[in-house]
């Protein structure tokens, strides 16, 4: 049986709450445009998704960065621009 945690690694370093609203925010951007979120999560080459994980593997600053993205893109739909 393979079992994932749909918030990785993440819960080491941030409080649930921090976790969950991360979660919601890139389901949410999903959602609104796949390719673009899709891009967004991979700000480089050298981010990779380690084994069993379903989120790249990101440091916390990356991942503000990304999440300030993600916001960004649903805000967007949000307002009717595109």
């Amino acid at each position: 049986m393979l079992l994932f945690n749909i918030y990785d690694d993440w819960l080491k370093t941030i409080p649930s709450y921090t976790a969950f609203s991360r979660l919601i925010l890139i389901l949410r951007a999903l959602h609104v445009n796949q390719d673009r979120t899709k891009v967004i999560l991979r700000p480089d080459k050298t981010a990779v998704t380690k084994d069993h994980h379903i989120w790249p593997s990101l440091t916390d600053e990356q991942w503000q960065k990304t999440s300030f993205w993600v916001w960004r893109l649903r805000l967007r739909r949000c307002s009717g621009s595109r």
